[in-house]
């Protein structure tokens, strides 16, 4: 583990602990329809996020989903593909273009993200079948896999892993490396650090957790491996990076899935960004620790493709 010291401008880090709940509780939601209006208001802060410069979109669908390829100028060969959060229920491309417009930037490469279909209308396997039909796209384009780098954050980092393990599985070809932001592994929900940072965390909490899960499990029990992939066979994936705050509740999450990763005679690493909130990734243009915690991943992303 590395432990990773705050860099960011400690009133700049205040503002945004005081303004981000505001911003994205969803502890008030209990009916699909509310959760509904929070993925659009979601969708909206998305949408006022700056779009990196010299970056050019293209939208597109594949089948039903919707897709959306950022590429920056004379990008190299490659792809990275990156699955968004939103906790199985919230999110899209909307969401979340200016953070992997940003990343494609930083990594000089063209990303792919994608709006898969979302729980209680929509619950397991919706989303991971729609990411697996993206990866396959991906893949029949002529993209070469050993060129292709994963990411995702929260829910969208615990479907990373999923999918890499249905690639494994498929015996389709694993991209070159892959990272997990804040991953929710564990729908049980048993993580230590659920209690020991419940009065650090500011974006989620143990009921909002419990209503996605809930959603997104329908009648499945939440430590089915293929929901919580903390709880599969973790073998056989590519070399991955955790990036995780040090005052999330989801922290063990990250902690345990690297722990097994190892264990099971895998390549894990896994940083801890101390002070740093859920996906603060997402606050690139405010915070330093989210540009320092980019460009970590995209130098990770640089050492595994020059292999």
């Amino acid at each position: 583990m590395q432990r990773i010291p705050s860099q960011s401008n400690p009133i700049v880090k205040t503002a945004l602990n005081k303004l981000l709940p505001l911003m994205l509780s969803l502890d008030r939601v209990s009916t699909p329809q509310q959760l509904l209006e929070e993925g659009k208001n979601f969708d909206r802060l998305g949408r006022m996020a700056p779009l990196s410069v010299g970056v050019k979109k293209k939208s597109f669908f594949i089948n039903h989903i919707e897709c959306e390829l950022l590429t920056p100028r004379k990008p190299k060969d490659g792809l990275l593909f990156y699955i968004h959060g939103g906790g199985y229920c919230v999110g899209s491309v909307d969401s979340h273009r200016s953070l992997v417009a940003y990343l494609a930037k930083k990594l000089n490469r063209q990303a792919i993200v994608f709006s898969y279909r979302k729980a209680p209308a929509h619950p397991f396997p919706a989303a991971i079948n729609d990411a697996l039909e993206v990866y396959q796209w991906v893949l029949q384009q002529g993209y070469n896999p050993n060129e292709v780098v994963f990411a995702g954050d929260s829910a969208g980092g615990g479907m990373t892993l999923s999918l890499l393990k249905r690639n494994r599985d498929l015996g389709l070809p694993q991209p070159a490396a892959a990272c997990c932001i804040s991953p929710w592994v564990d729908k049980t929900l048993s993580g230590t650090s659920m209690e020991s940072n419940e009065a650090n965390e500011r974006i989620l909490s143990r009921g909002k957790l419990n209503l996605f899960a809930d959603s997104y499990c329908a009648d499945l029990a939440r430590d089915n491996p293929k929901i919580s992939p903390l709880f599969g066979d973790l073998r056989g994936l590519p070399p991955t990076l955790f990036q995780v705050g040090g005052s999330e509740i989801l922290l063990q999450d990250s902690v345990r899935t690297v722990e097994k990763i190892r264990a099971e005679g895998g390549v894990a690493e896994l940083e801890v960004w101390d002070d740093m909130q859920h996906v603060w990734h997402y606050m690139y243009p405010l915070l330093k620790d989210a540009r320092l915690a980019i460009t970590n991943m995209c130098d990770f992303f640089e050492r595994k493709l020059a292999i």
